[in-house]
């Protein structure tokens, strides 16, 4: 079966498939790894349970993959062990199939980690992210591979069903798992997830504040609309406070600047990362000094998610000035702000765009 070059890990470039798995002798894809660590005891009591529904290896695959599809929510979470996942019952695309991968490799059933790009309209069905910004032009989307039959299967079980009916991927364990509806080209496979974790890291920098603020507004989003489409929620009240609060931290440690700027110089601010983060602002009275405008949001955003943006906003102001005083109430699903600056020694002392670099 002659495929694609592929690049796994820091080998060299293959040509066909078959030559590398006869070398390899499925070594690679049934070991445990640094994040793959199938040998945990939490993770082998799992694969137990799960084998003593299945008749046969295939049952156990497909039982193994609903599991992990279902039981394991879809979240925007950091790269993390199999038996972390598991112990949180949260996952991105990558954490899910490393579950998936850990569950095989604990039976001795090879398994491994393909990576695909993917469109950013991929996030559509989340109203809070804007698709259309120029972050979202492709994403990294990682699945697990199955060795069944004498051959590799996809099995993508990013999706959960509570979040998208509509997007759940089903699997028999006899063939792929249908493509990706927002495919744009493959890029390869690995038996480790390494190197996808050093490239995040890389993504992340010294602005990992931005990241996690990002990952926040997006979990609170996805756990209200998994609330209203399946009545199933993974944050409770106190979670979801202290999810604002950090949020408000980050954004107010990221933007913290060495000279104060006024409050038309914030409203500036806020104004563009409505962009990134799809929500607007209509600004009744904008001035030097007190600013007042209507914060609005997406169809489908909720109040949990609403609550964290506002916090957002809080420390997004805090950090560019922390003598500026800011009022805000929900009405009728939008926030009413007014931003007062007290301070003495304000002013336009940064430009816009290096506001924006500080933070991105």
């Amino acid at each position: 079966m002659i495929t694609e070059s592929i690049y796994r890990g820091d080998r060299s470039w293959f040509n066909t498939e078959d030559f590398i798995i006869t070398m390899d002798n499925m070594d690679n894809y049934t070991t445990q790894t640094a994040f793959c660590n199938c040998k945990d005891p939490e993770i082998k009591g799992l694969a137990d349970e799960l084998r003593e529904k299945s008749s046969d290896d295939r049952e156990f695959i497909v039982n193994a993959f609903y599991y992990v599809r279902d039981e394991i929510k879809y979240f925007f979470e950091p790269f993390m062990k199999a038996s972390e996942t598991l112990n949180t019952k949260r996952g991105n695309c990558f954490n899910k199939a490393n579950l998936l991968v850990a569950l095989l490799r604990n039976e001795g059933i090879p398994g491994r980690f393909a990576f695909k790009w993917i469109s950013g309209d991929c996030f559509i069905d989340v109203p809070i992210i804007n698709t259309k910004s120029r972050f979202m032009h492709k994403i990294k989307h990682g699945i697990c591979e199955v060795y069944a039959n004498g051959e590799w299967l996809e099995a993508d079980c990013s999706r959960d069903k509570y979040l998208s009916p509509e997007r759940t991927m089903d699997f028999d364990g006899k063939k792929s798992t249908k493509e990706h509806p927002y495919f744009l080209e493959k890029c390869g496979y690995s038996d480790d997830l390494t190197d996808a974790v050093r490239e995040q890291e890389k993504l992340g920098g010294k602005f990992g504040e931005a990241k996690q603020t990002f990952n926040i507004l997006i979990n609170t989003n996805i756990d209200d609309l998994r609330c209203k489409r399946s009545g199933v929620r993974m944050f409770n009240d106190e979670a979801i406070e202290n999810m604002s609060k950090r949020c408000h931290k980050l954004i107010d440690s990221l933007l913290e600047i060495r000279h104060r700027g006024d409050a038309k110089m914030a409203l500036r601010s806020i104004e563009y990362y409505t962009k990134l983060y799809n929500y607007d602002v209509e600004v009744i009275d904008g001035k030097d000094r007190y600013c007042k405008f209507m914060l609005s949001f997406p169809e489908g955003v909720l109040r949990s998610t609403r609550l964290c943006l506002y916090n957002f906003l809080l420390g997004m102001v805090h950090g560019i000035n922390p003598d500026m005083t800011v009022d805000g109430r929900e009405e009728d699903g939008k926030w009413r702000v007014e931003m007062v600056d007290r301070s003495s020694n304000s002013g336009h002392i940064l430009s816009k765009m290096e506001l924006m670099a500080k933070f991105l």
